[in-house]
């Protein structure tokens, strides 16, 4: 029975690890963010949770993106991916965060169309944080020159919850 309370008490300690990784991130908090990520995916890794682990790896991909360390982001994408070959794509949802990283490393080598391609499939077909995955289609679409493509996108940023402040955000980061 200890061990059981044990096992539930270290995967509480991570799904709050990992929501706190992401409030964080969310905040511009990158380099506790990465600190958070660095202890859930530990903590996933000790208790054998492959599962676990995709989200703390999709997040420190993302946050490594945004501090110029592309191939360091890489790696991560790469340990997803290959710790996802072992989930079902019913599971597809959890692994939301390492296409939506995969298409920013992608952007940030400037490979536009495979960036593009990412963003409108498979990182926005059901994405983990719908914001994020809309304000990464917006950003690809005005990089690519679709401006009219990123105002719309934009505009279903503002639409996700009205009066929302974080999607409000990224509507207007997006609008330029």
């Amino acid at each position: 029975l200890s061990v059981v309370l044990d096992l539930r008490t270290e995967g509480a300690r991570h799904d709050l690890d990992r929501l706190l990784a992401t409030a964080d991130m969310l905040a511009g908090e990158w380099e506790t963010a990465l600190r958070r990520t660095f202890n859930a995916y530990n903590l996933a890794q000790r208790v054998g949770s492959a599962r676990g682990a995709i989200y703390p790896l999709g997040t420190e991909a993302m946050l490594l993106v945004r501090l110029g360390r592309l191939d360091e982001a890489a790696d991560r994408v790469s340990e997803g991916q290959r710790l996802f070959g072992e989930w079902s794509m019913a599971d597809r949802h959890v692994f939301a965060l390492i296409d939506l990283a995969e298409g920013m490393v992608a952007l940030g080598r400037h490979e536009l169309d495979h960036a593009l391609e990412i963003a409108a499939g498979k990182a926005t077909h059901h994405p983990s944080i719908p914001p994020l995955a809309l304000a990464f289609l917006g950003e690809v679409q005005a990089a690519a020159g679709d401006v009219n493509g990123a105002q719309k996108t934009a505009s279903r940023l503002a639409g996700l919850g009205p009066g929302a402040p974080f999607p409000a955000a990224l509507a207007a980061w997006v609008s330029g």
